[in-house]
């Protein structure tokens, strides 16, 4: 089964790494 990431769920997670900091 392949994971489908949703794209805003992306943009979410990007971001979330360059807030973490």
């Amino acid at each position: 089964e392949v994971e489908k990431i949703d794209p805003d769920f992306k943009e979410y997670m990007i971001t979330n790494e360059i807030n973490s900091n």
